[in-house]
């Protein structure tokens, strides 16, 4: 998840120990680092992180010499909105140029490229390595066959890394990236909703912030889109996770940052890159600006939009009053600045960067409004047809995301391997399920595609993905919570009216779960201590995960502990 603070993520370049001690031993009268590539991504544990190649060079004018070395070290894949390929940075870390500002770095106008005729797989080493150029590279056959952009002009490649597209159209916010990395992009907008001469797009505040929001729902409205791609980053990176798993091979993939415009559609840019080789006729490009569309005309289909927050109702300490026309999440301007935070929101005011380097970014945007006109806003007929559409996108995404894909997305949702704590609770519910005392099922809130995770309907970032899993057992009904972070601590609440838990989207508990973490932070122990009644349920058992020596121990002493709970619970 993404660090707590992350307005500091570091524009210095840290390095570890190991990197000096080896750098250390290279006489260069001056020494200075380069950002020679970025690298495939992978998990450790539920955290993204990415290989970035640095070079030890001896001056900073894309001149590389035979005993440069380069390293390969690790980096949360949202710093790579610090990190980019062509930087600069003195011995120690300090960051000197990025290719916009570098002297060296030439710019080639008014090229042309499209998905379909430049789409391109490179292989590195045959392409870059075995004395071909001089650009610099680690152990060549680690970087293996590569999806670029790749232009033939006059004889000369220009060779535009996947990495260079991700810089300019999705690292415009550190939660920006996390947004389409982690997949909260597509539960969290509601593509749009056109009502007469409106578009209106939902977003939901528990799951994404408002500054996010008003970033990535432009894409809606981009000539030429193919949304699709956007939420493909995601997916495909799973999938080929998975696939390596399959195939006993390293569990690393590239992250298809590809154009988000449909395969034909012709795209004008300028490309900042520098030769690689003697001849000058294989380039590097370490950035891209000045994109437009010709086929078009503008960049996007509307002039303006609004956006509407589905999670618009902020609930205050008094269970029974609720306080409407609330906007959660970052309060802002229409030009997208910030203004203020609330005291209590769903995203908990998470706290972001955005890039302002002196780099072209994708900031165009359509004019977008945080309020609906009077004319659709008192309309009964807009009211229905829009929670109609919004229930309707839902369903579509869920068909979407087809049993096929459930191995690659459990892997990161608690299975992949190491995650004996949460195989313990999942193997614990097996169980419970075979029991003729219970009658046992899994439920959910926001359910993350086909995993048996929901969504926090607090704080996603914050709090992680939760398991809730109902138990009826003598009339009485039960759900087991658990959240799926490093504090191992689970909670099971008693429902105190008849009936169940609705298995999609309880309403109550939603609330309820919302109270527990923002004010109470999932203490269990302290709410099972008070008996305190949450929207129609107390918490009557708080319990650690107690690791044994093996993992069946571990499953028999946490269902052991699980039945007591619950039986002590219906005998009072």
């Amino acid at each position: 998840m993404l660090p707590k603070k992350t307005q500091n993520l570091p524009r210095a370049l840290k390095l570890r120990p190991w990197v000096y001690e080896e750098a250390n031993k290279i006489e260069f009268k001056n020494k200075f680092w380069f950002i020679s590539w970025l690298g495939k991504s992978y998990y450790i544990n539920d955290t993204i992180y990415r290989d970035v190649y640095i070079t030890l060079c001896n001056n900073t004018h894309f001149k590389f010499q035979k005993n440069s070395k380069t390293f390969c070290v690790q980096f949360r894949e949202e710093y790579t909105i610090r990190l980019k390929q062509g930087n600069y940075y003195d011995y120690l870390g300090k960051f000197l140029s990025s290719v916009y500002n570098h002297e060296n770095i030439r710019i080639k106008n008014n090229v042309l490229i499209s998905r379909e005729n430049n789409g391109a797989i490179i292989n590195i080493d045959n392409l870059l390595g075995k004395g071909r150029t001089y650009y610099p590279l680690n152990s060549t056959e680690i970087y293996g066959d590569v999806a670029c952009y790749l232009v033939d002009i006059d004889n000369s490649k220009y060779i535009i890394p996947m990495n260079v597209i991700q810089s300019y159209f999705y690292t415009l916010s550190s939660m920006t990236l996390y947004n389409l990395i982690y997949g909260v992009f597509v539960p969290g907008i509601v593509k749009p909703y056109k009502f007469e001469e409106y578009a209106v797009v939902a977003f939901r505040s528990s799951l994404i912030s408002t500054l996010e929001a008003r970033i990535l729902s432009k894409f809606y409205f981009l000539n030429g889109v193919e949304i699709k791609k956007l939420y493909q980053i995601r997916r495909t990176f799973l999938k080929n996770l998975l696939n390596n798993r399959k195939n006993n091979q390293e569990e690393k993939a590239y992250i298809d940052y590809t154009l988000p415009f449909k395969k034909n559609v012709q795209v004008e840019m300028s490309l900042h890159y520098h030769p690689v080789d003697l001849e000058e006729n294989i380039n590097m490009v370490y950035a891209i600006s000045n994109i437009l569309l010709p086929a078009y005309g503008s960049l996007f289909e509307s002039d303006n939009y609004i956006l509407r927050d589905d999670d618009k109702v902020l609930f205050i300490d008094n269970e029974d009053i609720v306080s409407e026309g609330t906007t959660l999440g970052i309060q802002h301007h229409y030009n997208g600045q910030e203004v203020s935070n609330t005291p209590f929101t769903n995203n908990d005011a998470i706290l972001n960067v955005k890039e302002n380097d002196e780099g072209p970014k994708f900031y165009e945007s359509p004019s977008i409004s945080d309020a609906l006109p009077t004319k659709i806003k008192n309309s009964v007929s807009f009211e229905n047809s829009f929670v109609r559409h919004i229930n309707m996108y839902d369903e579509f995404i869920s068909s979407h995301n087809s049993n096929s894909e459930t191995g690659a997305i459990n892997l990161i949702y608690g299975l992949s391997k190491g995650k004996d704590y949460m195989l313990a609770i999942l193997s614990v519910f097996e169980l419970l399920e075979k029991s003729a005392e219970f009658k046992c099922k899994y439920i959910y809130l926001k359910r993350q595609e086909t995993s048996k995770f929901s969504y926090d309907p607090f704080n996603f970032q914050d709090n992680g993905s939760i398991l809730l899993f109902m138990i009826e057992f003598n009339d009485s009904c039960f759900c087991i919570i658990v959240r799926n972070n490093k504090s191992n601590r689970i909670g099971i609440i008693k429902r105190l009216i008849t009936g169940v838990f609705d298995e999609e989207n309880d309403e109550k508990l939603k609330l309820g779960l919302i109270k527990i973490s923002r004010d109470y932070h999932y203490n269990w122990s302290k709410l099972k201590t008070s008996k305190l009644k949450i929207h129609d349920f107390i918490v009557v058992d708080a319990l650690n995960n107690k690791e044994r020596d093996t993992l069946e121990e571990t499953v028999e002493n946490l269902h052991k502990r699980i039945l007591k709970g619950i039986k002590d619970s219906v005998e009072k």
